[in-house]
């Protein structure tokens, strides 16, 4: 069910990329000695959803985003509707994880849920980077992972403690509005993502609901739909031949200059000269 497409090795992480057509639906529990950070590409319709059972937290299963994170030694129990997936997933060894993140020391069940939906641009666009090196390798592959994978798992950290770790938690958002969250981002489709849209449908004020988002992600609330909003751009430019005005329409820009703009501000690169960047993972996410 699982096949392994291709691999880079390093003394500090190996890089896999994957395929795998899953039973409908499946059900899997993860132990594993190492952390392994994950980059899936899969269809819109396919949901995955998980818990760490020791994590203390109430016995629902939360939504596995497009970025996961499995820390060392942590049983992950996830389930999913099935069908066929690709992936890309940095494996690092232990005693490099415990050297680069150790300060952060053990993680919460609110760190741990976090880890579940890792957001922002920096993940994926680096493990892109690597299934093009591992699907195409050269004499630089070993060296070029290993530095990549340095720069992964510290942006993990980050986004797992977050920028704000240290202030005082309040009582956050409830699993209804998380829900919300979720729905409101899975039924984006020829609009652009709102902070004020999204607090409305929470019930709450955009001031409060910030305040509330921040201590629990992280991250602002305008980030991470941000963050989203050029994630699904990703994917229609490595999975798709639509051209930059459909694409542009369909994520709620004016127009594809202005889609253009935002994309290039974030990647340093036009949306057609990322997609030619990342060739080889275009042509195995397009293969059968």
């Amino acid at each position: 069910m699982l096949s392994t497409i291709a691999t880079i090795k390093t003394p500090t992480c190996t890089v896999e990329v994957l395929q795998a057509d899953w039973p409908k639906p499946v059900e899997l529990t993860w132990h594993d000695p190492h952390a392994v950070l994950t980059l899936l590409f899969r269809d819109a319709d396919y949901e995955i959803e998980g818990r760490y059972p020791d994590a203390g937290a109430a016995r629902r299963l939360d939504r596995v985003g497009r970025v996961f994170f499995v820390p060392p030694d942590t049983e992950l129990y996830g389930w999913g509707t099935g069908g066929a997936i690709k992936a890309v997933r940095c494996v690092f060894e232990p005693d490099f994880y415990r050297r680069t993140l150790n300060p952060i020391g053990r993680l919460t069940p609110a760190e741990l849920h976090r880890t579940l939906d890792l957001h922002g641009t920096l993940l994926p666009t680096l493990l892109t980077r690597l299934m093009d090196e591992t699907l195409a390798p050269s004499p630089t592959s070993a060296a070029l992972a290993e530095a990549l994978g340095t720069a992964l798992l510290i942006e993990c950290g980050r986004l797992i403690k977050g920028q704000d770790a240290e202030r005082p938690r309040r009582t956050g958002l409830t699993p209804r509005q998380h829900h919300i969250i979720e729905e409101y981002i899975a039924s984006l489709e020829y609009e652009a993502p709102s902070v004020s849209a999204l607090a409305a449908l929470c019930g709450l004020s955009e001031r409060y609901f910030c305040q509330l988002f921040r201590d629990e992600m992280g991250q602002s609330a305008g980030k991470y739909l941000k963050a989203v909003q050029i994630g699904r751009a990703q994917n229609y430019l490595l999975n798709t031949d639509l051209p930059l005005k459909e694409i542009a329409f369909r994520l709620g820009f004016a127009n594809a200059a202005n889609f253009s703009a935002a994309f290039r501000a974030v990647f340093h690169l036009p949306p057609l000269a990322f997609k030619r960047q990342h060739e080889e993972a275009n042509r195995f996410l397009r293969a059968g």
